[in-house]
């Protein structure tokens, strides 16, 4: 063991002051103390004494820095025993085992075997502590003389302990807000047409199932608006305050199923650099969106049973069992009780998620409301990209619009709209094109073979293109591509970046 002297605590010191990476400030922190202590591992949690749960944030090995959000909720004895921790700067146990602090957090992670620990208590407010722990293999590891050291340690390391808990709390605060800004423009950005005429029936279902705490499967075509319809139900929830969380089952690779859903700790897998929560725990407190969950596999039907049925769960590469408080809301397109006969989706998993199905209807159903749905759009696009005046809708437009059956429902329309206004560049939108396909159609039998059309993002794909071409491959300025789409670049590059062009 090295001599400790006031030269290396204060090379130390200015080392550890001069960064701002916390990764970098612990890994060079168990280096130091390894030097000068028996150590085999560091911890650092933070504590109010009062609920009587250690938040463990960090672990620090030799094999680098775990950044984790492991709760251990404490005894009665334990609870005192923190109460107690809060009041000494440095505290040493000879044996894990044999202190009810210690012994709740030994039982709590399963650790094996005889431990030494030393903790540093640094208070963050009036009522909550961060310590960092230091752990060795063996009982009386740590001697009066580290105790000695540790005490002319105390301040560079409690710093230390306010410096990580700090900037972690940063790191996740803005996440935190980065997942709540994009929640809330998603909120905005849906505005729900039809209430009182093509989805009175919808709403009224949604209106009583919303604060109740049960599964919801949402059901209709493709392109009618469910992700809206979840975000309606969260919002009418008890929940509203928590996440919302949105994906979709069918854009998850059945490899990657498991990481994403579930999350995976540092060093699970090659790439795992640093521990990731999944979608279910992201939205702890709050609701889960499975969009297409029709679309999962049989193997990953059943570990999504598995997480319904218990709200529990392990991350991929843990061993600890993570509870959970979600409310869960599903959608499809697909006929779920149709593939449960023909054993393409497990019948448990059907039950659990069709408690209370809101079938929405599709836009052909609903062609009251198309008119609505079509200036609105309209007005909508015209703002995001940026076009001058208001959009005028031709004598016929309306007509046009409503004569056409809608495949794709609203996500049709939209696009259709948003074509609409790049090709027409201020000229009034009549949408002839859609009544000149229909009137194009084969008589007789064959009418109900219509012709393939290409689809709106391909068009529009096609039309950019065709700009960038004419353009010869300029964007902005004088006979660039945005001027020719009468368009803003900015809004022209996001176009091309949504079209992968």
């Amino acid at each position: 063991m090295d001599a400790l002297t006031k030269g290396h605590i204060e090379e130390f010191t200015i080392k550890i002051v001069a960064s701002r990476d916390v990764e970098n400030i612990l890994q060079e922190t168990f280096v130091f103390l390894k030097r000068y202590f028996p150590l085999d591992f560091i911890n650092i949690p933070i504590c109010d004494p009062k609920t009587g749960v250690l938040d463990y944030k960090v672990f620090i090995t030799d094999d680098g820095v775990m950044f984790v959000d492991e709760k251990v909720k404490l005894s009665v004895l334990g609870q005192k025993e923190v109460e107690s921790f809060s009041e000494e700067n440095i505290i040493s146990i000879a044996n894990t085992a044999r202190n009810p602090l210690t012994i709740d957090i030994v039982d709590h992670f399963g650790i094996k075997g005889i431990k030494s620990t030393m903790v540093v208590t640094a208070e963050m407010t009036s009522s909550r502590y961060g310590f960092l722990g230091l752990v060795a293999a063996g009982e009386n590891r740590y001697t009066e003389k580290h105790f000695k050291f540790m005490e002319s340690l105390f301040e560079p390391l409690s710093g230390i302990i306010r410096q990580v808990l700090t900037l972690l709390a940063i790191a996740g605060e803005k996440e935190r807000l980065i997942v709540e800004n994009l929640e809330l423009k998603k909120r905005l950005s849906h505005r729900i047409i039809g209430l009182g005429s093509g989805l009175k029936v919808t709403m009224l279902q949604l209106e009583r199932v919303a604060p109740l705490d049960i599964s919801v499967l949402l059901t209709g075509e493709t392109g009618v608006g469910k992700e809206v319809f979840a975000n309606l139900i969260h919002q009418q929830s008890a929940r509203s305050s928590g996440p919302l969380i949105s994906f979709n089952c069918g854009a998850i690779p059945e490899s990657l199923l498991e990481s994403e859903l579930f999350g995976y700790e540092k060093g699970a897998f090659t790439g795992a650099t640093s521990m990731r929560r999944g979608y279910f725990e992201q939205a702890d407190g709050g609701t889960v969106f499975m969009d297409e969950v029709g679309e999962l596999s049989l193997s990953a039907q059943v570990k999504l049973l598995r997480i319904l049925q218990h709200m529990e769960f392990q991350r991929v590469g843990g061993s600890r069992t993570i509870s959970l408080d979600v409310r869960v809301v599903c959608a499809t397109n697909r006929n779920l009780e149709k593939m449960v006969d023909k054993q393409q989706f497990r019948k448990d998993l059907w039950y659990r998620l069709n408690v209370f199905p809101i079938r929405i209807p599709p836009l052909r159903d609903r062609s009251e409301d198309i008119p609505e749905l079509a200036r609105y759009f309209a007005k909508k696009q015209a703002v995001e990209m940026n076009l001058a005046g208001q959009p005028v809708f031709a004598a016929e437009a309306m007509t046009n619009l409503l004569a056409y059956s809608w495949p794709g429902n609203i996500r049709e329309l939209q696009n259709i709209i948003e074509r609409a206004l790049i090709i027409n560049q201020g000229e009034p939108l009549s949408f002839s094109n859609l009544t000149a396909n229909i009137s194009r159609l084969p008589t007789g039998k064959q009418c109900s073979q219509p012709e393939k059309l290409l689809t709106m993002d391909i068009m529009i794909t096609q039309h950019i293109q065709k700009s960038l071409m004419l353009s010869g491959g300029r964007i902005e300025g004088d006979g660039g591509a945005a001027e020719l789409l009468g368009m803003n670049p900015s809004t022209l590059r996001g176009k091309m970046r949504k079209f992968g062009i």
